[in-house]
């Protein structure tokens, strides 16, 4: 999260760097940087929502994770033209123990964000007093709808969307997951190797960066508007920061600044500071030492190791967390027993938040059966009876169990996942055999409909999942519709969490395992599973889903209603008595509305639905 005011009070401090202006002619003077990838990422979606204080069309408004991982490859081929060599971006793979608190106040405070925007636009997320509807003309209006999101936490999937851009672009071979915090590796390699840190996180100004090591913040980057113009920023050099202020290193004056907000009081503060102060020392150690990397067990190791190793660099955040806090049994123990770095007795997933209904049940409940096959796969080997699941539940973050399951339960759900798998493609491959995103779209609405009816709720009517499906948005959406959305994007991506999971099993875990035919079970589901569309590709429509193709959708919808056995007119989107009152005085007082509550949309990939949540149904 940074040192608060950090930045600020050190900026005087810092000095002024010039890039030469890109020149075929002559070869610039090589300037070496590695970058924060979470960083970078959020960096970028917030230069995205800048540019739709413009829009159109609520479509517009909304950057998808194909334009943000597009604009996030074309910064950094800019970034190239200035002499500047991009050695290492990292991106988060393990959460040290010590920083599970602030993950959970995060967590916390990302959810207060989504139940405050519920409560204050309780008839729908982008409806704006006195716009005129359904014509999406109004700018002023569409101005706050682009305003408001900056009141919401950024896309659940932000960081593993980026992640797949890069890995598909030319910069796959510099960009790596690491078993530990993005920030303490980037400190690592500048430390040894000397270079630049881009990132915007203040806590890289406190790392011991060696005696040349610097850092740029991203904010501080702006690309001149003419091609000849050369770049120029800030750089800060701690090092020689520290000496200016007469401190042996920036550790100290972080560590005073927790206990005055005057920053000279802070400086004087440092200087006093009892260095062999058991406190100050474990404060210190975590901006000095890079943490152990953690060791394969041996087990592990038996395996396929370069398929394991690349397999690793390349899980998002949330699923490696998983597999390196030590619950999978991937990690060699240590000298006192425990594996690397202190882990949990029991694997933790940190659910990402959702942008949901938080007055429903959490939408993470979609797709939670599909969870706990990952979770007892990696849990095979251990004496672990629970996994757990931070998630939503009400207004407020919570630690919840999930029962993992012996062997032979293990085996017959996923036997039977496959079979469902197996028998939903057979289903829908005729009708459009070359669209497996919307296959695999049609699934997870699928689990959604399944967990709704078990629940013993209504589903949506056809028209409403057909305008879901094709990520259809209109400014007078219900947050029963934006519910629904959270629910789909739930469940797609516990798929893909799952087959990430099934990669680890099959390259680590189930190496000696007594339980073959289990592993051949999961190499069924992985070759299955290995079809999942990227982020950027299974959360907005195909783009040939046009023309005579435009049916498919009410066809695919058609079929999945059939094969779960409901008749059409006993569907309908669940609205509450409070919610349904509401948009009845809604249409009254906007008579252009009347024509139907769900206006035609405009076609948009929501990021939106995809922050944390609660509860199975909605």
């Amino acid at each position: 999260m940074g040192i608060p005011h950090l930045t600020a009070n050190l900026k005087p401090y810092a000095s002024s760097v010039t890039f030469p202006p890109p020149n075929p002619e002559t070869r610039p003077n090589e300037a070496r940087v590695v970058i924060d990838g979470p960083a970078l990422a959020h960096h970028i979606y917030q230069e995205r929502l800048k540019d739709r204080a413009k829009a159109t069309s609520l479509a517009k408004t909304f950057p998808s994770y194909r334009e943000i991982g597009d604009a996030v490859i074309e910064w950094l081929f800019r970034l190239r033209t200035y002499g500047i060599i991009i050695e290492m971006i990292f991106f988060d793979g393990h959460l040290p123990e010590y920083k599970q608190p602030e993950r959970w106040q995060r967590l916390q405070r990302a959810t207060t964000q989504v139940v405050n925007h519920r409560n204050s636009h309780q008839l729908g997320p982008w409806l704006v007093n006195g716009a005129r509807f359904p014509d999406e003309t109004d700018l002023a209006k569409l101005g706050k709808v682009t305003s408001r999101l900056r009141l919401l936490p950024p896309p659940a999937f932000l960081a593993p969307s980026v992640l797949e851009a890069l890995r598909s672009s030319k910069f796959g071979f510099c960009t790596s997951v690491v078993p530990g915090e993005a920030d303490v590796y980037c400190a690592d390699y500048v430390r040894e190797n000397g270079g630049v840190i881009l990132t915007n996180d203040s806590d890289l100004l406190v790392h011991d960066l060696g005696l040349s090591g610097s850092v740029i913040f991203l904010n501080d980057i702006a690309f001149p508007s003419k091609q000849d113009a050369p770049l120029k920023s800030l750089q800060f050099r701690p090092k020689e920061i520290a000496e200016r202020l007469r401190l042996r290193s920036i550790i100290q004056l972080a560590w005073s600044m927790k206990e005055s907000q005057w920053f000279h009081e802070s400086v004087q503060l440092a200087k006093n500071i009892s260095v062999d102060s058991p406190t100050y020392n474990s404060f210190a150690k975590q901006f000095s030492v890079l943490p152990p990397r953690p060791e394969l067990a041996d087990g592990a190791q038996q395996g396929d190791l370069p398929f394991l190793t690349n397999m690793l660099r390349w899980l998002d955040t949330r699923v490696s967390e998983y597999v390196y806090n030590g619950a999978s049994g991937l990690l060699a123990p240590t000298s006192n027993g425990t594996s690397q770095d202190e882990p949990l007795t029991q694997g933790v997933m940190y659910l990402p938040i959702l942008v949901e209904d938080a007055t429903r049940a959490t939408a993470w409940a979609c797709g939670a059966e599909i969870r706990r096959i990952g979770y007892s796969l990696l849990n095979i080997n251990c004496s672990n009876k629970h996994a757990e699941e931070v998630r939503r539940r009400n207004f407020e973050i919570i630690k919840i169990q999930v029962e993992l399951q012996n062997p032979q339960v293990l085996m017959r759900d996923c036997k039977n996942l496959l079979r469902d798998l197996e028998q939903h493609f057979q289903r829908h491959v005729s009708h459009r055999s070359e669209d497996t995103a919307q296959i695999w779209q049609v699934y997870g609405a699928k689990a959604v409909c399944e967990v709704l009816l078990d629940s013993g709720k209504s589903i949506p009517e056809a028209g409403v999942m057909i305008r879901l499906l094709e990520f259809e948005h209109s400014i007078m959406d219900s947050w029963a519709f934006i519910h629904l959305e959270a629910q789909l994007q739930a469940a797609l991506y516990s798929l893909r969490m799952l087959k990430q999971f099934i990669d680890v099993f099959i390259a680590a875990v189930s190496t000696g395992l007594e339980h073959l035919e289990l592993i051949q079970v999961t190499k069924g589901l992985q070759e299955r599973l290995t079809t999942l569309p990227s982020l950027k590709d299974i959360f907005e429509p195909s783009t040939n889903r046009v023309g005579i193709h435009k049916d498919d959708t009410k066809t695919a919808v058609e079929t999945l209603y059939s094969s779960l056995g409901v008749k059409e007119d006993a569907k309908d989107l669940p609205l509450s008595k409070a919610e349904k009152k509401k948009i009845k005085k809604a249409r009254k007082d906007h008579a252009p509305a009347k024509q139907q509550f769900a206006v035609k949309g405009t076609t948009a990939a929501n990021v939106f639905a995809v922050l944390e949540t609660n509860d199975p149904t909605g």
